[in-house]
């Protein structure tokens, strides 16, 4: 269970709403959620698992103006977040004076701070001020980081590498490749921190690497050392792990932590043979263990040849922190045993380990250690976890699992499946709310069971993975979420129910899925998760939402000042900025670490408040740097250190692929807050009138609000209300959150708005297209078209569209990225839901208005609206920036600030292309004007926005399309010329006019209308509805019967097969018309059948007739089978002849035709009602039969088949055949009751004596059966027992139809053995027949809409015996499938005989719906759809009410104002609209009674209770309130409150005082005789209070006198209560006197100790206890014994409870000032330097004071060589004190001395030749007579100096130097060197082109280029497009390059050769020249063509082309005239014919 304690909740319950928009999850949704059933923020904290104790975390850093300054919260600081309950404000101090006090964070900017400054803080609890803190100093660095140097380890480890290519990259030959070796340096790795030495400071311990090696890679790596620091910079120890410990991110994973618990944190890790630790000793030296102690092989390697360690002991080690030192070793507990069990064979499986730290058994911590987790390669496969504690310095592996069994050498039974699971770290958190953690990695969760043992808890199956993380992000899920990524399987990533391992989210990839996060960085939802597999954002309740946007994949930090997360990655940090992600901090000079994983060392909250510091390398990897935060935030939160699931997070980030901790708190703005108390308006909206129809803009609003907790801030999330955009006038718009609330006022004009939205109802998800791509991509958006243009190669993956949230506001950001076009970029238009109109069309005074607010953001930005600003593309398809929108052309513009554009259209003119129709105006927030202009637009509608400039972007918060004037209605003026339409005609319009009317009087005619109702098949008058916008009008037409010109059967009748003599039954049968027109129809009845001949058996054909046509069927006749066995209707009996009228002693029998009638006898008691009787009915007979009370099997009545009639076992029925009961019945009464044993029933199931009714036949079972009312019951079986029963009404109507099973193998008998009642049976037929057919009419309904239900009204299904048929409903349906448009055919069968109907499911075009009864709502009230309609409209124009299959959505009964509901069925929508409402407040009408006795109830009588809606609406409420406050034991005024959805009202009410008549001491004191100086006690005493009415009651708000402690005897003490009064005696004595010795205190000179005194006080008559007070001589009282010099004194006195002794004794004593000599130091320095810091010894100091001494000295730096005095003039004590001492000063000497000159060698520069590398020295500068340091100066050789050493060709030296400020000594020298200039040779490339091409682009090669530098070379040729084909030089000229590094070379240059190609002809000579670039054999063929185009001659010759030769061809021999042409021909070979001319 994540936590959240009761009061958060409370807070959460009420706390802000913010509305739905789109990325953010609002507080009102989070309130339904959370279940506050625990009692902590964090899920465990300090407060009940110890850890370290810290101090208040002080830090200072500076600013550009002032210090900023952050310190901690303690864990018991604070406890009830979000109120001012507890709060706990700190007093600031600057240098030592109070500054301010800070109630509300943890932070505080002192504007005025300067860097000398110096702060403290102190807290403030109840009032009194608390303990102050260290006094802190801004950080050195002047900026918010400070740095800590580290002791880089020096490393021998050399790589040696083989060299193969020279400087340049050539390859080498063989004899010259040579091997270079190098140095592997040591770097700084993983980092975690704990408080080490107790001190309540961080300490930091660093792991140094060398040449590090994935378990993968082979090669020796070097030692591993832990070093730690302090944040000083003071290293404490370092730890050698030695040569068997392998270097690389998954062998040492050390956890930071204290372990044992004793305030001091301890570090733990794996060890070896030879480990040292941090005081030098070997590991193995300490250890509870004897075989490690006594273990010998400290000295051997265990590294085989590789570099792997896979033998050797393995062990275990908790170091103590503050010293390195051994606690204690013990082996590995997971042993590595064989290691190729673990799956592979160079240990690249068993050496993996992950660690982490978790409280196992809830009460003390463990180290927990993963190892293994890759599936082998090998056919074996391991994986162990254990957890080990710390207890009285001694290591204890408690818990272990292991997958493998070292005894089976195999799988522990049930373990296989856990091999393979483990990511690259670990998890841990109390996951199940048990008070135990649990620890997670991969989809494995590991717990300490019940039984005390370490077992798997789940398991997902996912297995290895990398990225993971926990955390409580999500409120409506009660457990923790886990989130992982996955390298196996389907890849991709998982959410988890941390507590059940539960899948909620998975979603896969193609790849290896590495690195991942989960975190809230305020995108959207409750949180996002993200990795290669996706970005998705999690709303609550398992919904995720893919969205396109990019998040990162590796830490997440507090950084900024919000809930919300940052990202961290490598060395930046970035923080969502409503649309995309902006960089905050960046890490300059540092390294990240862990390769590409780009981790920090460390991310932890180290100090200060609860953001996070994050801990870097500097790139020289000499030193640490730690950054923190100087964002200043208005929240307040504990250390995120005292949560023990973020603790154990940091514990474990140092484990192989780092992961960042997460919180266990859900962080909530409500929680840290509270509710909003207060909300005031400080900057109303910029909009504030609005045309009908259009959204609310809140754009501009700036709320002020005041929080529970006192805090005063903006407030930008809210709930508004009041708005309703159909209202026309002023309205007032209520701003609230929760019961807080403001408002503002707005008006509504009339108009149209053809677009709205302000985006808040979007989400991240709705944009459904990526960025810029290959492909155009699109989608809607509402009422618009979003689009981006593509480009071949990818694009830009920019352009695009984001739905973004910036402070509350929503918005959609469209972004052109830096290959954006006209063709390429984005743009919107509005698209069919919106319409458009024309400018063209619009009336003299109507205007549209399009209104948007945007926000730019940079220089760049703009957009473009084709057809109204600009529609120009630009040159090259780029854009050009638009005149009114893009800020080049508009500086008006304001950047990174919202602005509202408001564009006015009116008519356009197309007349008069001078005439301006727009006007654009901008405005701010405070609606101030920021530009206007008028133009005329550049189209005649608007097209779209566009944004096409590279690199925008544009944010668009709100958009509305509206015009100014309102269409008031539409009129049809003419009616079409044709009204009058045959059958199947369609509708023709010709001369219809229609024109729309405006609500300024004016109109225009309109054409683009639509209409609807015209049916060309329905015969009559029909109405045709003109649809104009939301405006109609209609018009009538008639459609008359066609000439018919053929019919057909369209369906044959249901019943085709007939018995001999049955009627005919034409139901199913369907006639086609078919009309001259081409048109038909279908009808089913109206037409005539004749022809039907029922006695002749075969086939007989009749004749269908209709309008004089005809067409024909056939049926079919059969003989009849029937067999009768009872056909009896009792109308030849008599009620004479029946004899048995009522019960006799015995059975009564007698016959009645076919039947034995029975009654049976009750022998004790006899019941005159049973009997039989024919009764006569309007002239019809029936049998009736009347059962008594005491009917059953014994006495009922019964009817039995004479001894003529036998009837088959139903066994027996012939198999086509049924045996049928058919009988008429009327039920008299509702226990009428007929049973047939055998068939429906059989009372011998029934117990003996019981009441028996018929499950099928009795009124009592069967509710189908009417009393009183004749029906037809009829049961058919067959030899199956099948029991086909149907009841039906004298209409033939079935009543109840049902297919059984027979009770029995055959028929009894007649059976009436239910209670009291009567029944009556006629016309009961028994007979066997068959079937003929099965006959139908269809359904009424036989067309349907897509997913519409099958519906069977109407439908009759009939079965066809020989006499009769019966109807039935117990069919059975097949064939009809919702889901499938078109005919189909249903069948209904009825045991072997079936018959079809066709229905038709059309498509649905549409759906409508009528909205519910109910449209109006309270808050709270859920939707209630009763009285809802929803209609289905078809492709065929049918209207379909739709039943059910219909979702309804939208509807949020906790958000107040008008909502749209949406309704979908089948895939299509639509809507309506229903309004929430709240009760602003209720008022009362007083009770009559409001004055009490004491002791009476209220009487609310007289009562009522008035709500107020929002709407203004009220009513009286009746119930539903409650009534609170009354108290009938409590007089006085009494304020009684009346509740009503939580508003209040409130009534006084008094309650008169009890009358009292007397008190007395019923008990009287426990405690009556006392000694002088005792308090009076009262403990026992009962004081009796004695009403009126004889009632009593206790009391103690009585007082008391008449007791003086200091008078001795007996005193009468008097209790009074309210004016009545009652005594007790007590007695006071005197205490006996007590003379003290025995205790002495020696005097003493002051040593800095607390004086002592000596012996025991005794005294002869008092052995009891006494007291020591400390005092000055004058009676000052201390603390506790004085340390300090002077005089005092010891009292020593009695200390008696009982105050029967009393006495006292003075010791006086004196402490002396102690002797204390200080001797100045003597000094020497250099002439001319600054005079020393000045120090003294002090001789007789009192260890523990410490003292700073001031000095006099004539001394100057001017001052000659000589002698000087140093003189202490005094001293001040840093600890300790002054006068504890009497003090002599003696001198001492400062002595000036002459600086000494040295002599520098040993610095080498060699010259070289220019390499792109700077120079190097060589060697040490040195010295005979100076050891100090030395400086190094790069110079020219003119004396330059150099900033570096130097890179380029030149002449330089290096001075080497004692530094200038070393007075003592000087010296230098000069090293002369040279880089000579480089050779470069460039060669102009060889190149071809055809004759009359352009010139083309010459290239060259280089040879000689240094490194990175890169050239362009300038050429010369003498070729232009005019020149002859042959060849031409190129020569290079001269050449640039991109740095300035010309100088650098020795530059030759190489011409090369342009061939030209191709053919020419000179005309003087009369000669064609070809120049060819290949050999071949070829026909030539000149010819010549006049100016006319008439051929002119042909010259052929046969050549030979020659590669790079000029063949000449001589064509004087053509007459070729001046202005002909030539065209050239070669044939080759091939006999292809190529024309060569140029």
């Amino acid at each position: 269970m994540k936590k959240i304690t009761a009061k958060a909740l409370a807070v959460l319950m009420a706390c802000t709403m913010i509305p739905a928009t789109l990325p953010i999850v609002s507080n009102a949704e989070v309130n339904d959620v959370i279940d506050g059933t625990s009692a902590v923020l964090y899920s465990h904290d300090a407060s009940d698992r110890p850890m370290e104790s810290l101090n208040r975390g002080l830090v200072v850093q500076a600013l550009n103006g002032g210090n900023y300054l952050s310190w901690r919260l303690m864990v018991d600081e604070d406890e009830v977040y979000g109120t001012s309950e507890s709060n706990v404000p700190f007093n600031i101090y600057k240098n030592g004076q109070f500054l301010a006090t800070e109630t509300y964070s943890t932070n505080y900017i002192d504007p005025n701070g300067t860097s000398s400054d110096t702060y403290q803080v102190a807290p403030i609890v109840n009032g009194v001020e608390g303990e102050k803190s260290d006094s802190v100093a801004p950080f050195a660095s002047g900026s918010n980081y400070f740095d800590i140097p580290v002791d880089k380890p020096k490393s021998t480890l050399t790589t040696t590498t083989t060299i193969t290519t020279d400087e340049d990259g050539n390859e080498l030959p063989e004899n010259q490749w040579y091997t270079e070796k190098k140095v592997n340096e040591y770097t700084i790795g993983d980092t975690s921190c704990g408080d080490l030495d107790g001190d309540g400071e961080y300490e930091l311990v660093v792991k140094w690497d060398c040449a590090p090696r994935d378990n993968s890679q082979a090669g020796l790596t070097g030692n591993v050392y832990l070093d730690a620091y302090k944040l000083n910079g003071k290293k404490l120890w370092r730890i050698d792990l030695g040569k068997n410990i392998r270097a690389g991110a998954h062998y040492t994973q050390f956890l930071v932590y204290d372990f044992d618990m004793d305030g001091k944190a301890e570090v733990a890790c794996k060890t070896a043979p030879g480990s040292i630790d941090g005081v030098g000793k070997y590991v193995s030296e300490t250890s509870s263990v004897d075989e490690i102690r006594n273990a010998n092989d400290n000295t051997v390697s265990y590294v085989n040849q590789n570099g792997y360690i896979l033998d050797g002991n393995e062990y275990f080690t908790a170091f103590d922190g503050e010293t390195g030192k051994t606690i204690d070793t013990i082996y590995y507990p997971i042993p590595r045993l064989d290691y190729e069990s673990w799956g592979d064979t160079n240990g690249n499986r068993c050496d993996r380990y992950v660690a982490s730290v978790a409280w196992l058994d809830g009460q003390r911590p463990y180290a927990v250690y993963w190892r293994g987790y890759y599936m082998g390669r090998n056919g074996r496969q391991r994986h162990g976890t254990c957890g080990i504690s710390l207890e009285n310095g001694v290591l204890n592996p408690k818990y272990k699992f292991d997958t493998y069994s070292e005894d089976t050498d195999a799988y522990t039974p049930g373990n296989e499946k856990y091999v393979g699971e483990g990511n690259h770290n670990m998890t841990v958190a109390d996951v199940d709310d048990d008070g135990n953690d649990e620890f997670i990695s991969a989809t494995l969760c590991y717990e300490v069971n019940d039984e005390d043992k370490l077992m798997p808890k789940w398991y997902g199956g996912r297995q290895h993975g990398d990225a993971l993380h926990i955390g409580n992000y999500d409120p409506t899920n009660n457990n923790f979420e886990y989130f992982s990524v996955h390298e196996h399987g389907d890849f991709g990533m998982t959410l988890m129910d941390a507590k059940t391992g539960e899948e909620a989210f998975h979603v896969s990839d193609s790849n290896d899925t590495g690195r991942g996060l989960m975190a809230n960085i305020g995108m959207g939802g409750y949180y996002q998760m993200s990795s290669n597999a996706g970005t998705y954002v999690a709303y609550g309740n398992n919904v995720f939402k893919k969205v396109n946007a990019s998040m990162g994949q590796n830490f997440r930090i507090f950084w900024d000042g919000d809930l919300y997360d940052e990202e961290l990655d490598g060395l930046t940090i970035t923080s969502w900025n409503g649309a995309g992600r902006s960089t905050i901090f960046k890490a300059d000079g540092c390294t990240s670490i862990n390769s590409t994983k780009a981790n920090p060392a460390l991310q932890a909250d180290i100090f200060g408040d609860w953001r996070e510091e994050v801990i870097y390398p500097l790139t020289t990897n000499d030193a640490l740097r730690v950054y923190t935060t100087n964002i200043p935030s208005e929240y307040k939160i504990k250390s995120l250190m005292f949560d023990s699931v973020y603790r154990s997070g940091v514990a474990s980030e140092q484990s192989a692929y780092n992961q960042p901790p997460h919180v266990s708190m859900y962080m909530s703005e409500a929680v840290m807050r509270g509710n909003v108390t207060n909300i005031s308006i400080e900057h109303e909206p910029t909009k504030k009138n609005y045309i009908k129809g259009e959204q609310l803009d809140t754009t501009g609003l700036k709320l002020i609000a005041t929080y529970e907790n006192g805090r005063v801030s903006e407030l930008t999330y809210y709930e508004t209300n009041g708005y309703d955009p159909s209202k026309l006038g002023e309205q007032t718009v209520t701003v609230s959150s929760g019961n807080a609330s403001a408002s503002f006022k707005v008006n509504v004009t009339n108009g149209t708005t053809y677009y709205s939205d302000n985006f808040q109802d979007n989400d991240l998800s709705d944009i459904t297209i990526s960025r810029q791509d290959k492909a155009d991509q699109s989608q809607k958006l509402d009422g618009l078209d979003l689009n981006i243009g593509s480009k071949s190669s990818g694009g830009d993956k920019t352009s695009g569209y984001f739905l973004g949230n910036r402070n509350g506001k929503s918005f959609l950001a469209c972004f052109a990225g830096n290959t954006s076009s006209a063709s390429r970029g984005a743009s919107i238009k509005f698209n069919e839901e919106s319409y458009v109109p024309k400018f063209t069309e619009l009336a003299d005074n109507e205007k549209i208005v399009l209104n948007f607010d945007a926000y730019y953001h940079s220089e760049k930005d703009t957009m473009q609206i084709y057809g109204v600003t600009n529609s120009t593309n630009g040159a090259s398809n780029k854009l050009i920036y638009d005149p009114y929108l893009s800020y080049q052309n508009n500086n008006s513009i304001p950047l990174n600030e919202w602005f509202n554009v408001n564009i006015e259209i009116s008519k356009y003119d197309s007349t008069n292309k001078n005439a301006k129709n727009a006007t654009i105006t901008m405005t701010d927030l405070d609606g101030n004007q920021l530009y206007t202009n008028s133009f005329r637009t550049v189209g005649q509608y608007i097209d779209k926005f566009a944004f096409y400039v590279p690199d925008v972007q544009v944010d668009i918060g709100y958009m509305s399309l509206s015009t100014t004037t309102l269409f008031d209605s539409i009129d049809i003026t003419t009616e079409p010329t044709k009204t009058s339409y045959t059958y199947g005609d369609d509708l023709d319009l010709s001369g219809m006019v229609v024109k729309a009317y405006y609500s300024d009087n004016t109109s225009k005619t309109i054409t683009d209308y639509t209409v609807s109702g015209y049916d060309p098949t329905k015969v009559g008058k029909q109405t045709v509805t003109v649809h104009y916008l939301d405006m109609t009008d209609t018009f009538e037409v008639t459609v008359a019967e066609g000439e018919l010109s053929s019919i057909e059967i369209a369906s044959n009748p249901s019943k085709t097969t007939y018995f001999t003599g049955e009627q005919l039954d034409t139901s199913g049968l369907s006639v086609k018309l078919n009309y001259a027109n081409g048109s038909s129809k279908t009808i089913t009845d109206g037409f005539d059948v004749s022809g039907f001949d029922n006695q002749t058996v075969g086939t007989n054909t009749l004749t269908v007739s209709y309008g004089g046509k005809t067409t024909t069927f056939t049926v079919t006749i059969v003989s009849s089978e029937l067999t009768s066995y009872v056909n009896d209707d009792f109308e030849s009996y008599d009620d004479s002849q029946i004899t048995i009228k009522s019960q006799t002693l015995t059975e009564q029998n007698q016959d009645l035709g076919p039947f034995k009638l029975t009654l049976g006898t009750n022998k004790q008691k006899l019941d005159s009602y049973p009997h039989f009787a024919i009764l006569t009915d309007n002239g019809n007979k029936s049998l009736e039969i009347a059962t008594g009370g005491s009917a059953n099997p014994e006495r009922g009545p019964k009817i039995t088949l004479g001894d003529s009639v036998t009837l088959p076992e139903f066994a027996n029925i012939p198999a086509n055949k049924y045996l049928v009961f058919d009988f008429d019945a009327l039920y008299q009464n509702d226990t009428s009751n007929v049973q047939l044993c055998g068939v429906t029933d059989s009372y011998l199931s029934t117990a003996f004596n019981k009441l028996t009714y018929d499950q099928y036949l009795s009124v009592n079972k069967n509710a189908n059966i009417p009393v009183g009312e004749w029906v037809n019951i009829h049961l058919a079986v067959n030899n199956k027992k099948d029991l086909f029963l149907t009841i039906s009404d004298k209409s033939g109507n079935v009543l109840n139809s049902r297919k059984v099973t027979t009770s029995g193998d055959k028929f009894e008998k007649f059976v009436f053995y239910g209670g009291v009642g009567k029944i009556q049976l006629d016309n009961l037929k028994i007979y066997e027949d068959k079937i003929s057919s099965m006959t139908l009419t269809p359904p009424t309904k036989t067309s349907y809409a897509l997913g519409e239900e099958l519906n069977l009204d109407g439908m009759v299904a009939k079965l066809n015996y020989s006499d009769k048929s019966v109807g039935t409903t117990a069919y059975t349906v097949s064939g009809y499938d919702k889901t499938k448009v078109g005919m189909q055919t249903v069948t209904v069968s009825y045991g072997d005989y079936s018959a079809n109907f066709d229905v038709t499911v059309n498509g649905i075009s549409s759906i409508k719906v009528t909205p519910p009864t109910k449209t109006t709502y309270l808050e709270g009230q859920d939707l209630n759809t009763d009285g809802m309609v929803v209609t289905a409209v078809t492709t065929d124009n049918q209207r379909i009410t739709v039943p059910d299959g219909y979702s309804v959505r939208g509807f949020n009964k906790t958000k107040l104002g008008k909502q749209t509901i949406t309704v979908t069925y089948q895939g299509l929508s639509t809507e309506f609209e229903v309004n929430v409402i709240s009760v602003k407040s209720i008022e009362l009408t007083k009770p009559t009674k409001l004055e009490y006795k004491y002791g009476e109830s209220l009487d609310t009588s007289g009562m009522s209770v008035k709500a107020i809606y929002d709407d203004n609406q009220s009513e009286v409420i009746k119930s539903g309130y409650s009534v609170t406050g009354y108290d009938k034991t409590k007089s006085g005024t009494q304020t009684i409150t009346v509740t009503y959805r939580n508003q209040t009202a409130t009534f006084d009410v008094t309650v008169a005082e009890p009358q009292i008549t007397k008190i007395e001491i019923t008990t009287p004191p426990t405690t009556t005789e006392y000694y002088v100086g005792q308090d009076l006690k009262t403990d026992g005493m009962v004081v009796t209070v004695t009403f009126e009415d004889e009632s009593t009651q206790t009391t103690t708000a009585y007082t008391l006198s008449g007791y003086d402690k200091k008078t001795v005897g007996t005193q009468t003490v008097t209790v009074r209560y309210k004016g009545f009064s009652d005594t007790f005696d007590v007695t006071v004595k005197e205490a006996e006197a007590v003379s003290i010795s025995g205790v002495t205190v020696e005097d003493k000179t002051y040593d800095g100790k607390p004086i002592e005194y000596s012996g025991t006080p005794t005294s002869d008559n008092y052995s009891g206890d006494y007291e020591y007070i400390w005092e000055t001589a004058d009676g000052t009282v201390l603390d506790s014994a004085p340390i300090n010099a002077g005089n005092y004194k010891l009292v020593v006195k009695v200390s008696d409870e009982t105050f029967a002794h009393t006495g006292s004794v003075e010791i006086p004593f004196t402490i002396n000032k102690a002797a204390l000599t200080i001797t100045a130091e003597n000094k020497s320095i250099a002439f001319g330097m600054n005079a020393p810091e000045f120090t003294c010894k002090a001789d007789g100091l009192v260890d523990g004071d410490t003292l700073s001494a001031t000095y006099s000295c004539d001394y100057t730096v001017e001052s000659p060589i000589g002698d000087y005095a140093i003189i202490p003039t005094d001293c001040t004590f840093t600890s300790g004190s002054k006068d504890n001492y009497d003090i002599t000063y003696v001198n001492g000497t400062l002595t000036i001395k002459e600086a000494q000159k040295v002599d520098i060698s040993g610095v080498t520069v060699e010259s070289k030749t220019y390499d792109g590398v700077a120079v190097q020295y060589s060697g040490t500068a040195e010295s005979a007579d100076y050891d100090g340091e030395f400086d190094y100066i790069w110079q020219t050789d003119s004396g330059t100096v150099l900033d570096s050493a130097p890179i380029n060709a030149g002449n330089y030296k290096l001075v080497v130097k004692v530094p200038s400020d070393n007075l003592e000594y000087v010296g230098s020298t000069e090293v002369s060197f040279t880089i000579n200039k480089a050779n470069l040779t460039i060669t102009a490339a060889n190149m071809s082109t055809n004759v009359n091409s352009v010139v083309p682009a010459y290239k060259f090669t280089s040879s000689g280029l240094v490194g990175d530098d890169a050239l362009d070379t300038i050429f010369s040729c003498e070729y232009t497009k005019d020149s002859d084909v042959g060849t031409y030089v190129i020569t290079p000229t001269d050449c640039t390059f991109t740095s300035d590094v010309k100088n650098n070379y020795n530059i030759e240059y190489v011409n090369g050769t342009l061939s030209v190609y191709g053919s020419s002809y000179n005309k003087a000579s009369k000669t064609v020249k070809i120049y060819s670039n290949h050999d071949t054999d070829v026909d030539c063929y000149v010819v010549s063509y006049a100016e006319n185009g008439t051929l002119d001659g042909i010259k052929k010759e046969h050549c030979s082309l020659k590669a790079d030769e000029i063949s000449t061809i001589d064509i004087s021999s053509l007459n070729i005239a001046e202005n002909d042409s030539i065209k050239i021909f070669l044939w080759d070979n091939n006999l292809t014919p190529v024309e060569i001319t140029n």
